[in-house]
């Protein structure tokens, strides 16, 4: 399926000079909880302008960095569920380490999100090229450790 035509698509995007974070989960409640618990992590550390664009599955993330080339270094970190409808998370995460690399951009910090708690699970995503995997659910700790790595707080 190509990717700008997901028939399922429930994302809208904007663009502006805030700092973007992508919550990619398909289930909404998740989704939701993920991006209050991020929201409230950045404002604890003072960051108080930015954006969260919820996504809802591996093609509207590659729809979204596709249609924000432009604006690709204002993505601070995509915070993704492993397992979605359409297009899971390794697949997508793989995508845009290839748009990367072909377009010679730096890389997005991307954490990936699963309930399943096996090295064979983690290796295949961090193959992908995820920089952290987290399980499901995510704890406040482990998320506040990779923002800092991605906003380059000190722990």
């Amino acid at each position: 399926m190509n990717p700008l035509k997901n028939p399922y698509s429930r994302c809208s995007f904007t663009i502006n000079d805030k700092p973007k974070v992508l919550i990619v989960d398909d289930n909404k409640i998740i989704n939701d909880s993920n991006k209050k618990l991020v929201s409230n992590i950045l404002i604890e550390k003072g960051v108080e302008l930015f954006d969260i664009i919820q996504l809802y599955d591996g093609y509207e993330i590659i729809k979204y960095v596709l249609n924000h080339q432009d604006h690709y270094e204002k993505i601070k970190f995509i915070l993704t569920d492993e397992s979605m409808d359409y297009m899971n998370g390794s697949e997508s995460i793989s995508f845009i380490r290839k748009l990367e690399k072909g377009k010679n951009l730096k890389p997005i910090k991307i954490a990936s999100l699963t309930c399943y708690e096996n090295s064979l699970s983690t290796n295949l995503i961090l193959n992908a090229g995820a920089d952290v995997v987290l399980n499901k659910p995510v704890s406040k700790n482990n998320l506040m450790d990779f923002i800092n790595l991605c906003f380059g707080f000190k722990i």
